[in-house]
């Protein structure tokens, strides 16, 4: 299916898409071994720190003159995922089209979650640790009014 999709694509796109992954790749294979980088090798695997993730992120930012946090990277253990990350980044700065975007996510086979259904899983996360938060307050104050009783 990867093929078919492709096909739609314009030569330009393709290049494009290719030249952006070669400097992606290159950005990494200064701090690691280029042959291990598959996408979905750790930054563990790759022998990177948190101070050669900073140093690429810096690189990123340079390269592709976008604004990376380092609180994003800190979230981040897997080459696929910086990918996807820089790739929607681009997308948002008008670097990439919406073909381009879609283009470099299928060749790192990567399933962009459609942005409504990430902001539900989100929310429901959001409410999920909100009621565990209270559930674990109530059992404070329960075992609190227990230890008056028993006493």
């Amino acid at each position: 299916m990867t093929n078919e999709i492709q096909q739609n694509y314009t030569k330009t796109q393709e290049m494009k898409v290719d030249s952006v992954i070669a400097k992606i790749v290159d950005i990494f294979a200064r701090y690691c071994i280029k042959d291990k980088l598959t996408p979905n090798v750790s930054f563990n695997e790759l022998g990177l720190d948190s101070l050669d993730m900073v140093d690429i992120s810096h690189e990123f930012e340079k390269k592709f003159n976008i604004k990376i946090t380092d609180e994003t990277y800190r979230s981040t253990d897997t080459f696929v995922v910086v990918v996807r990350d820089l790739a929607r980044k681009m997308l948002a700065t008008k670097q990439l089209t919406q073909a381009e975007f879609d283009l470099l996510l299928s060749k790192f086979h990567i399933m962009e979650i459609p942005k409504t259904l990430q902001q539900e899983y989100d929310n429901a996360v959001k409410i999920y640790e909100k009621a565990l938060a209270d559930k674990r307050a109530l059992e404070e104050r329960i075992s609190q009014y227990r230890k008056g009783f028993i006493m």
